[in-house]
């Protein structure tokens, strides 16, 4: 599926994976360029964003292991459990 205006070429795909893990993916591109890369903002008006879970009291909450190779906080870092650095 794909949302798009008149404007810049800058469209948003949204699709599912046509194999294992069977999941499904958001790209925000170029309509001409998919090469080209977009932010994707979400709440951007306010809220939260919620992984794994259906309430939170913090604008982001993953509930769940969670893996990276890094992460950047302008602030404070709360856990639960531990961090490891593999």
């Amino acid at each position: 599926m794909r949302l798009q205006n008149d404007a810049g070429g800058v469209v948003g795909d949204f699709g599912l994976m046509g194999q294992s893990p069977w999941g499904m993916w958001i790209q925000a591109t170029n309509r001409d360029i998919l090469s080209s890369t977009y932010t994707i903002s979400l709440n951007p008006n306010g809220g939260s964003v919620v992984i794994g879970a259906t309430t939170s009291s913090y604008p982001l909450e993953v509930s769940g292991n969670v893996s990276g190779i890094s992460i950047y906080a302008e602030a404070n870092i709360s856990a639960t459990g531990f961090i490891t650095d593999r």
